[in-house]
């Protein structure tokens, strides 16, 4: 799968990493406004760098787009990328309005099934054991 990373911070090169790292998966583009940073990630884990999104999304050697760019971008982004015929991870929150999120859902309609959030502690161990316990009861506490 080759994957265009769009945000260039501390979780846009933890999802870098993973990436470069992944037997089936090409980092070929990164995106970030700044583009020292986008330069920096791509000399490291692989990719062309950029500063413009557009030209990630039109770019058919795209087949998926990982946003880990600042809250306020997501719904935006994440829009556009699946309109481009992109599957999607998103960091989250995909917006902090909920009336926003549930826009963005219905502006993406069938194409959602495309889009995945990321939420790094839904596998956290302690996290599921809380989850297990508050599921329990609260006597079990």
């Amino acid at each position: 799968m080759r994957i265009a990373l769009i945000g260039c911070g501390r979780i846009g090169r933890v999802h870098a990493e993973s990436i470069a790292l992944h037997p089936k998966a090409e980092l070929v583009r990164v995106c970030d406004p700044v583009e020292a940073a986008a330069r920096e990630v791509a000399e490291r884990f692989g990719g062309v760098p950029g500063r413009e999104v557009d030209p990630v999304l039109a770019d058919p050697d795209v087949d998926a787009v990982v946003i880990a760019s600042p809250t306020p971008t997501h719904v935006d982004l994440l829009t556009h990328a699946v309109t481009a015929g992109k599957a999607v991870m998103c960091e989250k929150p995909i917006d902090l309005d909920l009336a926003q999120v549930d826009a963005c859902r219905a502006r993406i309609g069938d194409a959602a099934s495309r889009v995945m959030v990321g939420f790094n502690r839904r596998f956290d161990p302690s996290f599921r054991a809380v989850r297990r316990r508050f599921a329990a009861g609260w006597s079990s506490w």
